[in-house]
């Protein structure tokens, strides 16, 4: 409070303590006039250009994410039709069972961890495959057929389209794979 009450004093005599508070009170007068406020608001005039630079990197990105996402799903989708072709072609192999021999046969299935699998040839299987494969569309191949005890597996590929392709991997033509099995259970 000594400085205050010094201050005012000095004020009171006009000495240079007046002069400080009374320049401190003109630009306390001229903020509140709007001189500060109009600085301030040429201040933000001319920042307000640097908001575009960063609203187009977001909505480059927002679009990359959105492009990979659907490249990524057309993947996956490719996939699961790849899957479907491969559980279609079991089933028909399948169809075509000995009847006698998985109805009323005396062999022994074989067991795997949580299944057990009747037994077949596996030549006819594999003939029986080689001909499902031929009604196969073009873009798909048959990369592996294996048979154990009768259980087949299949591996099936396929070249993929992406619908968002840059030119820069114009060349790049990615190539899904899916890896189905099965075979015939018999339950007593």
């Amino acid at each position: 409070m000594a400085v205050i009450s010094a201050i005012t004093k000095d004020a009171i005599a006009g000495g240079a303590a007046a002069q400080y508070v009374a320049v401190r009170s003109a630009i306390t007068e001229d903020a509140i006039a709007g001189g500060s406020a109009a600085q301030h608001f040429m201040q933000r005039k001319k920042d307000a250009g640097s908001t575009l630079p960063l609203l187009l990197g977001i909505f480059l990105l927002v679009l990359s994410i959105f492009m990979i996402s659907v490249n990524i799903f057309a993947l996956r989708a490719a996939k699961m039709n790849l899957e479907i072709l491969g559980e279609d072609v079991l089933s028909n192999v399948y169809q075509d069972i000995d009847y006698q021999e998985y109805f009323f046969g005396n062999s022994l299935a074989v067991t795997t961890n949580r299944r057990s699998w009747l037994p077949f040839a596996c030549e006819p299987l594999v003939l029986k495959v080689s001909e499902a494969v031929r009604n196969l569309p073009r873009s798909t191949r048959m990369e592996r057929v294996e048979c154990k005890s009768g259980r087949l597996e299949l591996l099936l590929s396929e070249e993929v389209q992406l619908p968002f392709k840059p030119g820069f991997l114009s060349n790049f033509r990615p190539i899904v794979f899916a890896t189905v099995s099965g075979g015939v259970q018999r339950v007593r």
